[in-house]
């Protein structure tokens, strides 16, 4: 029995690894801190935990409910989990807070895609309370499609070494 599974592990080894390449930007986010903010108020923040609550709220309410989500549905959401497993309450003075965390997310990233995606650009903006529809069926439909079929393997080659791939 132990043949088998190592004779297995060691065949599909190479395409679980492939596979598991496009979930790279998942594991990125988990190692972004915010502890340089507010005094550490925000170090507590998991983003791959928010992330995935995230997916799933939209999930749920798209494939199980088959309704669509609006965005003060969204917006009670995840107020609700930074209240109840981060212990956050979010205010007026938190937008400038964000907008200097989106900032630096930015300038991060145009700094590490330099040469392929320098031109990345993360923003935080008020807008008025209103509803819309956040992701239809045919949306989360298309979604589902695109995660379910993106390709994983050699991408692209890296703009900042050459020969490299990504």
């Amino acid at each position: 029995m132990a043949v088998t599974m190592h004779g297995d592990i060691i065949s599909d080894h190479r395409e679980r690894m492939l596979n598991l390449k496009k979930y790279y930007p998942f594991f990125k986010l988990t190692q972004i801190s915010f502890s340089q903010f507010k005094d550490g108020r925000y170090e507590i923040l998991d983003m791959g935990y928010i992330l995935m609550a995230i997916l799933r709220f939209f999930i749920e309410e798209n494939n199980f409910k088959e309704k669509d989500v609006t965005y003060p549905e969204y917006l009670e959401f995840i107020t609700d989990v930074l209240k109840k497993d981060f212990g956050l309450v979010l205010g007026e003075e938190d937008l400038a807070e964000a907008k200097i965390t989106a900032e630096k997310l930015q300038k991060d990233l145009r700094t590490e895609y330099a040469g392929s995606d320098e031109g990345i650009t993360i923003s935080v903006t008020t807008g008025k309370e209103e509803t819309v529809q956040a992701l239809s069926m045919v949306s989360k439909e298309k979604v589902v499609f695109y995660l379910v079929h993106v390709p994983f393997g050699i991408e692209k080659m890296s703009g900042e070494i050459e020969g490299l791939v990504e």
